[in-house]
């Protein structure tokens, strides 16, 4: 083509501006269709997520293992095991709600694209919110239940020690006198009955309760003198708990030492001082960890039993579960 036959520059100016205009064009209605896919896809595996992993994440199959207790101080074998098998599936839960929540899909962040497609920047707005919720939902339930397998490790250790206690205080009590002194028996121990005039069996009562303070002492205090019981929902107040217990159990000592040697006034005497240092083992441990965990107050089975530990546990666990539930139902509402 001679110059003469070439369209003005004008006209060549004209034409490249509508081609790329036509190329901004086509790249705009990729990108938007793009955009739709990605939407779309995304909704879809959020769709699947809540199908398969959300139940993970929002079961609750796992918050009742420390709970397992009907009546505190008084286990049996079988509540024991159905606790210590909850406690063991802590574990697992925690690490299928973190399965659960790394699951959740994500969706591209294509800077431009939402200024194309509005769906796609609301669902970019959608994803952001819905990793926020999970992040902070399981963060929450992961230090719930991360507490609670540390609670276990103790109340599951407390509370066979407990029943091997209660073994002994019952073979203990099947020697005294339910009849009191017209029985038989001179010395009154609480409700169960009075200490046996026979030499014999009056030995073997000393020897049993002997072993029950011993074992107490050895198997119980113990777990509060431990640095694990630190790692606990007792924390700082082990270290106060096992004082006041290791002075309740001199008591009972000393109470022990005189059951065979002692009078009918000194023995009914010492009676009188270990139900008083049990009473103040009470008050004090109530004052120790409500100041800790105000929020007790409201417990009924920690307010009547202060000392047991799985009533502390147990009550500590359902507040902490209450929240979590109704923390929960609002990520539920949200999620969406």
């Amino acid at each position: 083509m001679t110059d003469e036959q070439a369209p003005p520059p004008e006209r060549r100016s004209k034409r490249a501006w509508v081609a790329s205009l036509l190329v901004l064009l086509v790249v705009a209605l990729v990108a938007v269709g793009w955009s739709a896919w990605i939407t779309h896809s995304y909704e879809r595996d959020f769709d699947r997520w809540v199908k398969d992993e959300k139940s993970q994440l929002m079961s609750t199959a796992s918050f009742t293992p420390i709970l397992a207790m009907d009546y505190p101080g008084e286990p049996n074998t079988d509540d024991r095991q159905a606790q210590e098998a909850g406690c063991a599936e802590l574990g697992p839960a925690r690490e299928k709600r973190k399965v659960a929540a790394a699951a959740l899909p994500d969706i591209a962040d294509w800077p431009l694209l939402p200024r194309l497609n509005p769906a796609y920047g609301r669902a970019l707005d959608r994803d952001e919110r819905r990793h926020r919720l999970v992040g902070s939902y399981r963060a929450e339930a992961d230090k719930v239940l991360a507490a609670m397998q540390r609670d276990c490790a103790f109340d599951t250790k407390y509370l066979a020690a407990i029943q091997q206690y209660n073994d002994l205080i019952a073979d203990a009590d099947k020697l005294l006198d339910p009849k009191g002194p017209q029985g038989g028996g001179y010395v009154c121990d609480f409700k169960e009955g009075c200490i046996p005039l026979d030499a014999q069996k009056e030995k073997s009562y000393e020897r049993l309760m002997t072993k029950a303070t011993r074992h107490e002492k050895s198997k119980l205090l113990s777990l509060y003198q431990a640095e694990s019981c630190e790692h606990t929902s007792y924390g700082a107040a082990c270290a106060k708990i096992a004082d006041e217990y290791e002075a309740a159990l001199k008591v009972d000592q000393a109470y022990n030492r005189l059951i065979v040697p002692g009078s009918y006034s000194e023995i009914n005497a010492a009676v009188e001082r270990s139900d008083k240092a049990w009473k103040r083992f009470d008050r004090q441990s109530a004052k120790i960890l409500e100041s800790q965990h105000p929020e007790l107050r409201s417990v009924s089975n920690f307010t009547d039993y202060p000392s047991d530990a799985d009533a502390f546990f147990a009550g500590l666990a359902q507040l902490k579960i209450r929240e979590l539930l109704s923390r929960r139902a609002t990520v539920n509402n949200q999620l969406l």
